[in-house]
């Protein structure tokens, strides 16, 4: 199931995960993250990793037996924006990416 929306932000996500209740009825066993392009240029690196990982924590609460799969932050836009600074947003991915990397995930389970 695709619970993605086009221009979310983490603040979207962990809401409609908690008060929109959107995993109430599900009983996923699997969780594919994608988010954190769409906060670049309004958040800090930092922010954008906490955001993710306030998301991956509140999924692990609710469905304690989930496993969740983050990927990294991808490039967004289209081939104007790649010709005017598709550089500039791969930069801005770099610091979430080692900020997220910072913390070890736990594979005992």
């Amino acid at each position: 199931m695709n619970l993605g929306i086009g221009g979310d932000q983490t603040g979207h996500v962990l809401w409609r995960i908690t008060e929109g209740h959107e995993l109430d009825h599900l009983n996923p066993k699997m969780a594919v993250i994608m988010i954190g392009t769409n906060n670049i240029g309004g958040h800090t690196a930092q922010q954008i990793a906490g955001g993710i990982k306030a998301i991956v924590e509140e999924l692990e609460r609710q469905k304690p037996h989930i496993k969740v799969l983050v990927l990294g932050v991808f490039p967004r836009g289209n081939r104007t924006d790649a010709e005017r600074g598709l550089d500039q947003i791969t930069e801005a991915m770099k610091p979430i990416s080692e900020e997220l990397s910072k913390e070890k995930p736990d594979v005992s389970s």
